[in-house]
Protein backbone atom coordinates (compact mmCIF):
# COMPACT_ATOMS: atom_id res chain seq x y z
CA UNK A 1 0.00 0.00 0.00
CA UNK A 2 0.60 3.45 -0.34
CA UNK A 3 1.27 4.90 3.25
CA UNK A 4 -0.50 7.69 4.43
CA UNK A 5 -1.42 9.43 7.85
CA UNK A 6 -2.92 7.24 10.30
CA UNK A 7 -5.52 5.13 9.40
CA UNK A 8 -5.38 6.26 5.52
CA UNK A 9 -4.10 3.22 3.36
CA UNK A 10 -3.96 3.36 -0.83
CA UNK A 11 -4.26 0.05 -1.90
CA UNK A 12 -1.79 -0.14 -5.02
CA UNK A 13 -2.43 -3.73 -5.88
CA UNK A 14 1.03 -5.99 -6.22
CA UNK A 15 -0.97 -9.15 -7.68
CA UNK A 16 -0.82 -7.13 -10.92
CA UNK A 17 1.15 -4.31 -10.25
CA UNK A 18 1.32 -3.07 -14.14
CA UNK A 19 -2.06 -2.82 -14.29
CA UNK A 20 -1.46 -0.08 -10.75
CA UNK A 21 1.10 1.81 -12.61
CA UNK A 22 -0.67 1.84 -16.22
CA UNK A 23 -3.91 3.33 -14.41
CA UNK A 24 -1.92 5.83 -12.40
CA UNK A 25 0.01 6.50 -15.78
CA UNK A 26 -3.69 7.76 -17.08
CA UNK A 27 -4.90 9.87 -13.92
CA UNK A 28 -1.17 12.27 -14.66
CA UNK A 29 -2.17 11.75 -18.45
CA UNK A 30 -6.00 13.22 -17.17
CA UNK A 31 -4.72 16.51 -15.09
CA UNK A 32 -1.86 17.20 -17.70
CA UNK A 33 -5.07 17.62 -20.13
CA UNK A 34 -7.09 19.69 -17.23
CA UNK A 35 -4.32 21.88 -17.15
CA UNK A 36 -4.20 22.47 -21.12
CA UNK A 37 -7.85 23.44 -20.65
CA UNK A 38 -7.13 26.07 -18.08
CA UNK A 39 -4.44 27.61 -19.99
CA UNK A 40 -5.88 28.09 -23.31
CA UNK A 41 -6.93 32.09 -22.28
CA UNK A 42 -3.28 32.76 -21.45
CA UNK A 43 -1.16 35.51 -23.48
CA UNK A 44 1.88 35.22 -24.63
CA UNK A 45 4.70 33.83 -22.07
CA UNK A 46 7.80 34.92 -20.86
CA UNK A 47 9.65 31.56 -21.90
CA UNK A 48 11.85 28.67 -20.20
CA UNK A 49 14.18 28.90 -23.55
CA UNK A 50 18.01 28.36 -22.88
CA UNK A 51 17.89 27.90 -19.15
CA UNK A 52 21.17 26.78 -17.84
CA UNK A 53 22.71 22.93 -16.91
CA UNK A 54 24.04 22.95 -13.32
CA UNK A 55 27.03 23.82 -12.98
CA UNK A 56 29.72 22.53 -10.09
CA UNK A 57 32.37 24.37 -8.61
CA UNK A 58 35.08 22.44 -6.51
CA UNK A 59 35.69 24.23 -3.06
CA UNK A 60 39.95 24.57 -1.46
CA UNK A 61 38.72 21.47 1.09
CA UNK A 62 37.99 19.79 -1.98
CA UNK A 63 33.97 19.48 -1.65
CA UNK A 64 31.61 20.81 -4.68
CA UNK A 65 29.03 23.83 -4.32
CA UNK A 66 26.59 23.57 -7.01
CA UNK A 67 25.60 27.24 -9.03
CA UNK A 68 21.83 27.77 -9.01
CA UNK A 69 20.77 30.80 -10.64
CA UNK A 70 17.06 31.47 -10.27
CA UNK A 71 14.49 31.75 -12.74
CA UNK A 72 12.55 35.40 -13.57
CA UNK A 73 9.62 36.93 -11.33
CA UNK A 74 8.05 36.91 -14.99
CA UNK A 75 8.79 32.99 -15.07
CA UNK A 76 7.98 32.29 -12.00
CA UNK A 77 4.14 34.12 -12.60
CA UNK A 78 3.79 32.17 -16.24
CA UNK A 79 4.59 28.95 -14.27
CA UNK A 80 1.65 29.99 -12.15
CA UNK A 81 -0.61 30.54 -14.03
CA UNK A 82 -0.51 27.23 -15.91
CA UNK A 83 -0.60 25.67 -12.84
CA UNK A 84 -3.53 27.14 -10.92
CA UNK A 85 -4.93 29.09 -13.85
CA UNK A 86 -4.16 32.90 -11.30
CA UNK A 87 -0.72 33.43 -10.14
CA UNK A 88 -1.74 34.84 -6.89
CA UNK A 89 -2.69 31.19 -6.33
CA UNK A 90 0.04 28.70 -4.74
CA UNK A 91 0.33 25.29 -3.03
CA UNK A 92 -1.60 24.17 -0.23
CA UNK A 93 0.71 23.80 3.58
CA UNK A 94 -0.04 19.53 2.42
CA UNK A 95 1.50 19.79 -0.20
CA UNK A 96 5.22 21.40 1.53
CA UNK A 97 6.23 17.97 2.28
CA UNK A 98 9.36 15.61 0.88
CA UNK A 99 8.84 12.35 -1.31
CA UNK A 100 9.98 9.80 1.43
CA UNK A 101 10.21 6.56 2.84
CA UNK A 102 8.85 5.30 6.12
CA UNK A 103 10.39 2.51 7.52
CA UNK A 104 7.19 0.58 8.27
CA UNK A 105 6.62 -0.56 4.70
CA UNK A 106 10.06 -1.21 2.22
CA UNK A 107 8.97 0.54 -0.85
CA UNK A 108 5.96 2.87 1.01
CA UNK A 109 6.04 6.58 0.63
CA UNK A 110 4.73 8.53 3.27
CA UNK A 111 1.80 11.12 2.85
CA UNK A 112 1.05 13.58 5.57
CA UNK A 113 -2.01 15.24 5.06
CA UNK A 114 -4.77 14.93 2.52
CA UNK A 115 -3.93 16.43 -0.76
CA UNK A 116 -0.89 15.41 -2.67
CA UNK A 117 -1.69 11.67 -3.01
CA UNK A 118 -2.18 12.16 -6.78
CA UNK A 119 1.50 12.92 -7.38
CA UNK A 120 2.63 10.65 -4.27
CA UNK A 121 0.97 7.53 -6.00
CA UNK A 122 2.05 8.53 -9.53
CA UNK A 123 5.62 8.55 -8.08
CA UNK A 124 4.64 5.42 -6.18
CA UNK A 125 3.87 3.33 -9.65
CA UNK A 126 7.20 4.37 -10.88
CA UNK A 127 8.94 3.13 -7.74
CA UNK A 128 7.12 0.19 -7.94
CA UNK A 129 7.80 -0.44 -11.06
CA UNK A 130 11.74 0.46 -11.22
CA UNK A 131 12.18 -2.19 -7.98
CA UNK A 132 10.64 -5.17 -9.93
CA UNK A 133 7.89 -7.51 -8.42
CA UNK A 134 10.67 -9.82 -6.97
CA UNK A 135 12.39 -6.87 -4.97
CA UNK A 136 9.59 -4.66 -3.93
CA UNK A 137 8.93 -6.61 -0.41
CA UNK A 138 12.38 -6.80 0.37
CA UNK A 139 14.36 -3.86 -1.09
CA UNK A 140 17.20 -2.66 0.93
CA UNK A 141 17.17 2.08 1.56
CA UNK A 142 20.04 1.83 -1.12
CA UNK A 143 17.41 0.10 -3.48
CA UNK A 144 14.47 2.23 -2.93
CA UNK A 145 16.70 5.50 -3.11
CA UNK A 146 17.63 4.15 -6.39
CA UNK A 147 14.52 3.46 -7.67
CA UNK A 148 13.38 6.85 -6.31
CA UNK A 149 15.66 8.24 -7.97
CA UNK A 150 15.01 6.70 -11.54
CA UNK A 151 11.53 6.80 -10.73
CA UNK A 152 11.01 10.70 -10.40
CA UNK A 153 13.45 11.14 -14.12
CA UNK A 154 10.73 8.44 -15.38
CA UNK A 155 8.30 10.54 -14.93
CA UNK A 156 9.97 14.29 -16.30
CA UNK A 157 11.08 12.48 -19.26
CA UNK A 158 7.70 10.91 -19.93
CA UNK A 159 5.98 14.29 -19.51
CA UNK A 160 8.43 15.78 -22.03
CA UNK A 161 6.21 16.00 -25.44
CA UNK A 162 9.55 14.87 -27.23
CA UNK A 163 10.58 12.09 -24.66
CA UNK A 164 14.32 13.28 -24.91
CA UNK A 165 14.54 16.11 -22.42
CA UNK A 166 13.38 17.00 -19.31
CA UNK A 167 13.82 20.00 -17.26
CA UNK A 168 14.18 20.02 -13.07
CA UNK A 169 13.19 22.52 -10.78
CA UNK A 170 15.15 22.91 -7.19
CA UNK A 171 15.29 24.97 -4.59
CA UNK A 172 17.06 28.43 -4.99
CA UNK A 173 19.19 29.88 -2.68
CA UNK A 174 18.04 30.43 1.00
CA UNK A 175 17.53 33.82 1.87
CA UNK A 176 17.35 34.96 -1.51
CA UNK A 177 14.43 37.78 -2.41
CA UNK A 178 13.30 37.92 -5.80
CA UNK A 179 14.85 41.36 -7.19
CA UNK A 180 11.87 42.31 -9.18
CA UNK A 181 8.04 42.11 -9.00
CA UNK A 182 5.71 40.93 -11.87
CA UNK A 183 2.13 42.04 -12.35
CA UNK A 184 -0.92 40.17 -10.84
CA UNK A 185 2.18 37.78 -9.12
CA UNK A 186 2.20 37.34 -5.23
CA UNK A 187 5.19 35.89 -4.25
CA UNK A 188 5.28 32.64 -2.41
CA UNK A 189 8.61 32.46 -1.18
CA UNK A 190 9.81 29.61 -2.76
CA UNK A 191 8.36 29.67 -6.53
CA UNK A 192 10.59 32.98 -7.33
CA UNK A 193 13.83 31.77 -5.87
CA UNK A 194 13.74 28.60 -7.60
CA UNK A 195 16.57 26.96 -9.94
CA UNK A 196 15.52 25.06 -13.02
CA UNK A 197 17.54 22.94 -15.27
CA UNK A 198 17.23 21.68 -19.09
CA UNK A 199 18.96 17.61 -19.31
CA UNK A 200 19.22 15.85 -22.54
CA UNK A 201 20.55 13.60 -21.06
CA UNK A 202 18.65 10.98 -18.78
CA UNK A 203 22.04 9.40 -17.12
CA UNK A 204 22.67 13.43 -16.55
CA UNK A 205 19.28 13.46 -14.83
CA UNK A 206 19.50 10.83 -13.15
CA UNK A 207 23.23 11.91 -11.16
CA UNK A 208 22.09 15.12 -10.96
CA UNK A 209 18.66 14.09 -9.19
CA UNK A 210 20.76 10.92 -7.01
CA UNK A 211 23.15 13.96 -6.10
CA UNK A 212 20.43 16.25 -4.93
CA UNK A 213 18.10 13.51 -3.19
CA UNK A 214 17.05 15.18 -0.35
CA UNK A 215 16.16 18.53 -2.42
CA UNK A 216 12.81 16.15 -2.98
CA UNK A 217 12.97 13.89 -0.26
CA UNK A 218 13.55 16.11 2.77
CA UNK A 219 10.37 14.90 5.04
CA UNK A 220 10.23 18.91 5.91
CA UNK A 221 10.96 20.33 2.59
CA UNK A 222 8.86 21.04 -0.83
CA UNK A 223 9.64 17.63 -2.61
CA UNK A 224 6.14 17.39 -3.62
CA UNK A 225 5.88 20.95 -5.44
CA UNK A 226 9.38 20.22 -6.69
CA UNK A 227 8.31 17.22 -8.45
CA UNK A 228 5.06 18.88 -9.54
CA UNK A 229 6.94 21.99 -11.16
CA UNK A 230 9.59 19.36 -12.65
CA UNK A 231 6.58 17.74 -14.09
CA UNK A 232 4.82 20.93 -15.99
CA UNK A 233 8.43 22.85 -16.79
CA UNK A 234 9.14 19.27 -18.63
CA UNK A 235 5.78 19.31 -20.61
CA UNK A 236 7.16 23.21 -21.25
CA UNK A 237 4.52 26.07 -20.57
CA UNK A 238 3.83 27.25 -23.97
CA UNK A 239 3.27 23.48 -25.21
CA UNK A 240 1.04 22.99 -22.81
CA UNK A 241 -1.58 25.56 -24.56
CA UNK A 242 -1.29 23.87 -27.55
Amino acid sequence: PLRQGPGEHVDLTLEHPHVAVLGLHRQVVDVLEDIDEMTDDFGDVSGFDALPQPRTTVLADGASSIDRPRITVLQARDLRLAVFGDATLSFPTSFHQGIYFQNGVPFGLWQDKGGPCGVLAAVQAHVIKRLGRKDVLACTSEQREASLVQALVDIFFACSPTGSTCRIASPGRPGEAPATRAPEYKPDGYTELMAVYDFSSRAEAQAYVARHLDDFSDAGGRGVIWCVYSAVLSRGVTAMRT
